[in-house]
């Protein structure tokens, strides 16, 4: 997978991260609680304008998890 492609699947995954916690009614507050990442780069991590971070695919893939959206299991799990 290209640099690019990463980039596109974690946009499509941070857009489903959204969803997801509108529908699960789940804060950024504890998102970050589920995530262990501070409160503050969740912000960013939404964030329209000013200080915006854009999620890495790691890092949106275990956001997702975090919701319930995907699941993540190691090497050495499969």
């Amino acid at each position: 997978m290209s640099q690019n492609d990463h980039a596109k699947e974690a946009e499509r995954l941070m857009r489903l991260v959204a969803n997801a916690m509108d529908e699960q009614a789940v804060t950024q507050a504890e998102l970050a609680r589920r995530t262990g990442y501070g409160r503050p780069y969740i912000s960013r991590l939404f964030k329209v304008d000013g200080d915006k971070r854009v999620a890495t695919l790691p890092t949106a893939l275990h956001l997702a998890n975090a919701l319930g959206l995907v699941t993540v299991t190691s090497e050495e799990d499969a």
